[in-house]
């Protein structure tokens, strides 16, 4: 992200980069940091249109810092496709 380029910058991790990414159950838990890691810091520095992550077997999509986009669409482990709200069917355009 340092250098510059022509198009747009799109992140993936497998832990979740916002706070706003954690599960209803760990808010304010101290376990929350096993499933999060806040770099809202480096999505207001820098033009970032979009962050996948996954880890978190909870999904999300919501504009963060400086109109970051980060989702996830995860299924989850087998007993938990039912309940994790995957949609198989998402595009994500940029």
């Amino acid at each position: 992200m340092s250098k510059p380029f022509e198009g747009k910058t799109i992140v993936v991790t497998h832990f979740a980069p916002h706070r706003g990414c954690v599960a209803p159950q760990h808010e304010g838990s101290e376990v929350s940091p096993y499933f999060v890691t806040d770099l809202s810091h480096l999505m207001a520095a820098h033009p970032i249109a979009l962050w996948c992550h996954g880890h978190t077997h909870t999904n999300n999509d919501f504009l963060a810092e400086n109109g970051c986009r980060v989702i996830s669409n995860q299924r989850g482990y087998p007993d938990e496709v039912a309940t994790s709200g995957f949609r198989p069917d998402l595009v994500i355009e940029v």
